[in-house]
């Protein structure tokens, strides 16, 4: 991965590295998407709503998922970089 950072321009490093997430969030919303059509066919207005109010709270979620993901993967290459490889098993 060190490669794609070295040799690429920063913007298709960033493509490269950032678009596994936004496929995966786009793939978390297209599934969404079909749950609530599924769900329509009940004709049920409360379950409808319930899916579609989950949709929000589920993006939240996966947001800060991310965000402590991004942090981690950040501190570890620090460390690494750093050459501390010992202070990588401690919180």
């Amino acid at each position: 991965m060190t490669s794609v950072f070295e040799e690429k321009n920063i913007s298709k490093a960033i493509m490269r590295v950032g678009l596994p997430a936004m496929l995966g969030q786009l793939t978390t919303l297209i599934y969404n998407i079909a749950d609530t059509f599924f769900v329509s066919l009940t004709k049920e207005p409360a379950t409808i709503a319930a899916v579609t109010l989950c949709a929000p709270i589920l993006l939240i979620i996966m947001s800060i998922a991310c965000i402590f993901g991004m942090r981690g993967s950040s501190v570890i290459a620090r460390l690494l970089g750093e050459e501390k490889r010992r202070n990588l098993a401690q919180p």
